[in-house]
């Protein structure tokens, strides 16, 4: 895999690029690396003479790397007092949500209509210079294949229409505003996986007959609501000089929070009911979820199989629930998730916008 991964990931090269390789070619047992605490275990042939190699990536996932349940440190007693004061601005909603340019606002209201006025949009994105020579960038780049380039703002609302405009409005701000709202490491971080769980979603979208940029977009801002409480640990850390939370309690925190403070972000950026409910649903997959809450939630499951931005974890994919929501049959689910690495690897926004936005 290419040397970027490592680079935007800032995680262990070789445990992912065998799990992006097909599943004909077998990859060799993983290796310690100096930059992974895991302990990591070599495959070996099963009892029945199966060889763990020889079985697709997502299944190799929990035998090459063993990682266990999160283990959570004792917080001394000025992180403890940190963690409760932000559990208490948590719970009792007394914490600041982030909140859209008034331009953005009235661009998503208009492509929310059932006819939006493409001139009217184009003016709205043209009153913010800043977002207008992102969009301007985007959709002369790789992934909208422009015939030839476009330099004007209307035309290029046109070529990508007023849904993805839009989607691509939204990412460009919270790319600028609110994923740069906490530090800097933990930003990277944050962005990488929600950037990857975006491209990801698109994929299963196109694979299932479901919107792919309405997808885009959900996967982009799944975790959204990590993004306050990083904030409100970053603010406390601030105040408190010298006294650092540990990022397990800190996953911790934004484990237990995150989507109820997103589906609050959703309501003012006043999302459609159907982005909101993914990413407030991602975690509750079940039976009767919406197509856009299952494919975020296979989304972000594949990504944390692979550590994309996020502590490694063990997920079982072969028999995803989303699939039957989706309309997948095991055969057409196992082929989607054998591409999936190869469009991560492939895709336009991390060899360009990526790359740029970690630095």
């Amino acid at each position: 895999m290419a040397s970027w991964w490592k680079k935007v990931f800032g995680s262990s090269e070789p445990a992912q690029s065998d799990a992006s390789r097909p599943a004909e070619s077998a990859p060799p047992a993983a290796e310690s690396s100096e930059e992974s605490s895991s302990p990591v275990a070599v495959a070996e042939p099963e009892p029945n003479g199966v060889n763990p190699a020889s079985q697709p990536w997502w299944e190799q996932i929990d035998q090459l790397v063993a990682i266990g349940d999160r283990m959570v440190p004792v917080a001394g007693e000025k992180e403890a007092g940190i963690v409760q004061r932000v559990e208490q601005r948590l719970r009792s909603g007394s914490f600041p949500l982030p909140v859209l340019p008034f331009t953005l606002l009235k661009a998503i209201e208009l492509s929310n209509a059932a006819e939006p006025d493409l001139a009217a949009l184009a003016h709205c994105v043209r009153s913010d210079a800043v977002i207008a020579g992102e969009v301007m960038s985007l959709v002369n780049s790789a992934a909208y294949m422009p015939s030839q380039p476009i330099k004007d703002l209307h035309r290029a609302v046109v070529h990508a229409g007023a849904r993805r405009a839009r989607a691509l409005m939204i990412g460009v701000a919270a790319r600028l505003t609110v994923f740069r709202n906490v530090d800097t490491r933990r930003a990277q971080m944050l962005w990488a996986h929600a950037l990857a769980c975006g491209v990801l979603s698109r994929a299963i979208a196109r694979a299932s007959a479901a919107d792919p940029e309405e997808a885009f977009l959900g996967g982009l801002l799944h975790d959204i609501g990590k993004t306050v409480i990083l904030g409100l640990v970053a603010e406390e850390e601030r105040a408190n000089v010298g006294v650092a939370v540990p990022d397990s309690l800190v996953d911790k925190l934004c484990d237990e929070a995150h989507s109820g403070v997103g589906a609050k972000i959703a309501e003012q950026w006043r999302l459609q009911p159907e982005l909101a409910e993914a990413i407030e649903h991602h975690h509750g997959l079940h039976p009767k979820s919406g197509s856009l809450v299952a494919i975020v939630s296979l989304a972000n499951d594949v990504c944390g199989s692979l550590g994309i931005g996020v502590e490694r974890r063990k997920v079982s994919l072969g028999n995803h629930r989303a699939f039957p929501i989706l309309g997948l049959e095991a055969a057409k689910g196992h082929k989607l998730l054998q591409l999936l690495p190869a469009v991560l690897e492939e895709a336009p926004e991390f060899k360009g916008v990526a790359k740029k936005a970690l630095g």
